[in-house]
Parts: structure tokens; sequence; C-alpha cells
């Protein structure tokens, strides 16, 4: 099985956060999306991946140098204009190695889904196409689901104005075949290519499309509320902690990379990650905090539930509750 991962995306409603850093590589305990992807690719046994990218593409070089130093190799494939999900598996059709079947995932999604148990699913049904799905109340900014009662989809209906209580919706995460990649025809308008319409052309046509049902973790990182949910519950997490390199400095509550100390009269309550080469000035009361790398929290400061993007800089006496800090003047 190949791997492609969707990054062009321009992540408006992440704005303004995501005019200088692409979605992809927003942080969750200061490791860029994209690489959380990866490390799951990695857990399957997939040595590289394709990603397409548009928006900000240069800020990618860094994390693909990273990449190749461990872990499965990012290619990149740069797209001029946004072409839309499945126009970006089109783009990555030349560059991705002949398989079999083809994982396609979204690069804004954390989850802890089983990806053998879904291409097992996969291969099981004999479809072309297996969408991964999950329940949600609040179902309008997701396709959504009707199914049989085998779990084959009936129809899909893309971000409806209305929704059920509680619906089956598409979590960004697929699985093709072979026959089903080169056979995809993006439309000759310019226009966005989406898994909907691809959904649809298949139903029409009498074929079967999939579905694996997603029973545990998975967050859509597509605002910045839900980028600082997932910040703090990774925190609270020391699994997802010591998943990033992370260790306890004392007994503190102090987690970090590199041996660092904090000014003695620093109070910490529940986990803080101290990033590299971050700067706590004395008087800091920090409570459930992800300090980025380069961050500098001035003297007499009170952070709670925040994260600190890299390079933030707090000002002195600052006192912050849940949110995201970017730099001097926009949180």
């Amino acid at each position: 099985m190949a791997a492609i991962v969707l990054a062009a995306g321009r992540g408006s409603r992440l704005d303004p956060f995501t005019r200088t850093i692409p979605k992809p590589l927003l942080p969750v305990l200061n490791v860029p999306l994209i690489l959380w992807t990866a490390l799951a690719l990695h857990r399957a046994g997939i040595v590289e991946f394709h990603a397409n990218v548009c928006h900000l593409p240069d800020a990618f070089a860094a994390v693909q140098r990273l990449s190749e130093q461990g872990g499965p190799r990012l290619h990149l494939v740069s797209e001029p204009l946004p072409s839309g999900p499945l126009g970006g598996v089109v783009a990555c059709r030349r560059a991705v190695p002949d398989a079999k079947d083809y994982l396609v995932v979204s690069a804004d999604a954390l989850t802890d889904l089983d990806l053998a148990a879904l291409l097992a699913t996969h291969r099981r049904s004999g479809a072309d196409l297996t969408l991964v799905t999950t329940l949600v109340e609040d179902a309008h900014r997701f396709g959504v689901l009707d199914l049989d009662a085998d779990g084959f989809v009936i129809r899909m209906r893309e971000k409806p104005a209305k929704a059920g209580p509680l619906e089956d919706i598409s979590c960004g995460i697929y699985v093709m075949s072979r026959q089903l990649l080169h056979s995809l025809t993006p439309p000759d308008n310019g226009r966005p290519y989406d898994f909907a319409e691809l959904v649809t052309t298949l139903l029409a046509c009498g074929r079967r499309v999939a579905t694996h049902r997603l029973d545990g973790q998975w967050s859509d990182i597509g605002t910045p509320e839900a980028l600082l949910a997932a910040n703090l519950a990774y925190l609270r997490s020391p699994q997802q902690r010591r998943a990033t390199g992370l260790r306890a400095l004392g007994t503190n509550g102090l987690w970090s990379g590199q041996d660092r100390t904090l000014p003695p009269d620093t109070r910490i309550t529940g986990p803080v990650v101290l990033g590299q080469d971050a700067l706590v000035e004395p008087g800091t009361e920090l409570a459930r905090v992800v300090i980025g790398p380069g961050s500098h929290i001035g003297a007499g400061c009170t952070l709670v539930d925040t994260v600190l993007l890299p390079g933030a800089s707090v000002p002195a006496g600052t006192r912050a509750i849940s949110q995201i800090i970017e730099r001097p003047g926009r949180t």
C-alpha cells in the first residue's frame, strides 16, 4: 500500500495562524500535524509518502529534511493552484510508486486509526473505494454519509446545510484501488475535484463504496478551537508526550526534549511542555501550557490552558486563559 497525504489546503478557518504557517505544519505538542500523520504511517510499515502542497510550499522544506533522518520519507508534489482533495490525489498520481492499493489521508487530522485494519476492511469488501467514517453530532462541516445495513454508501452529502443530531461523516481518510486511482478524471474547467463527486459517480455507475467505522480517537483540526483542544488533550496524555520525544524534568510537571531549568519561582500546575530555546522570565505561573520553540514569556505572566506557537512572545504581566498566541498583538 502506498500513501498520499493531502496538504495543500489554505486553512482559512484557522486564520490568522495559517497566514504564515501552512495548516499541516501547525503544531500539536510542538510537532507539526503532518508529522503526526507520518508517525501513524510509520507504525503501519509505510516507508515513504507523497504530499501535495500549494499554500506556502517552501515552508515544508524543513519537515522534508527531517523526514530523511528517520521515519517515512516525505516527497512533495507542488500544485500551482488548489485543485480540491481528489485533485490533490491526481496531482500525486504520477509520483507515487505502483501499488495494489493507495491510502489517502488528510494532513489536518489526528487519529489513532489502525491502518492495517482499514486495509483489511477495504480488501474484504471488494470495493474500489473505502471511506473511514465516524459518528458526530455537528455534521454540517463534513461529508455526511447515508449507509445501508452492510455499511456500504447509499449517498454522500458534502457539508449539508441541515444535518441530523448524529450522523456518519467521512473522516477524510480513504483507501482506493490502483484501477480507480488511474481512472480518475478531473473536471476540465479547473474547478476543485472532491471525493463527494467521485462517490456520486461510482454509485451512479452501480459500483459499491465501502466504509470502515472508526471507533477510536479522531480530531479534525479545522478551527483554532480544535487546534487548542487537540494540544490540551495530547498534553494530558503521557503516551502522546513521550511519542514526541519529550521527557519529564523532575517531578513538577515540566516536560521538554532537552535539559532545561526554569526560574526557581516559576509555578507549574499540570503538564507544561517547554520547546527548544524558549525563554521564561521569573515570576510566571503556568498551568497546562505548550510553549513553542523560540518563544518568550515575560516576567509575571499567568498562562492557563494556552498554546504558544513557535516564536511567540508574551509581554510581561500578561494573563492568558484558553488562548493560542502567535506573536505580540495577535492571539
